[in-house]
């Protein structure tokens, strides 16, 4: 709640700049007042509404996420074990907003169909882990029709220290 609290607060004071803006630039423009200034209004109105939109979206995300967001606090306050929550002013990138994806689907199908709009829109990238005994991918390999008749030094395999072998599939399609 403390962060939607801040995010309305923040929300007040970019309008109040944006106002003041808006008035210095009329008092910039005594001698041509007319249509111009209506213009730079409804574009910092519209500017607002995009911004409480994704103000709000943010809110919603935040209450949703764990409060777990911590990070070691600096050397400069108290003992370095310290820790302390990231706010928004800490991090100096720009967002891209995401809408969240859909929880509930009616069948498999649907979730597919779903899915691959939602990659598209979003330019989404998926990545898929795989975790594996050595022995087991060792064996899978071996049965495969390619390496029937091979000598064991032309067949691929994991050394049996790696284990567990972990494989990682970044799908963009």
């Amino acid at each position: 709640m403390a962060r939607s609290r801040k995010t309305a607060i923040i929300l007040k004071q970019m309008k109040e700049k944006e106002e003041a803006e808006a008035r210095a630039k009329q008092q910039q423009q005594t001698n041509s007042a007319g249509a111009g200034e209506d213009g730079v209004e409804e574009d910092a109105e519209d500017e607002n509404a995009e911004v409480a939109e994704y103000a709000e979206e943010d809110a919603e995300e935040e209450e949703e996420e764990d409060a777990g967001d911590v990070e070691e606090g600096d050397g400069n306050c108290g003992s370095g074990s310290e820790k302390r929550k990231r706010t928004h002013s800490d991090e100096d990138i720009d967002l891209h907003y995401v809408p969240a994806l859909k929880k509930h689907h009616r069948s498999w199908k649907a979730f597919d169909a779903y899915l691959k709009k939602y990659s598209d829109r979003t330019s989404t990238k998926m990545v898929v882990n795989e975790t594996l005994k050595v022995s087991l991918r060792n064996r899978r390999i071996k049965a495969q029709k390619q390496y029937k008749g091979r000598p064991p030094a032309e067949i691929p395999q994991v050394l049996e220290s790696v284990d567990p072998f972990q494989r990682v599939y970044i799908c963009t399609h």
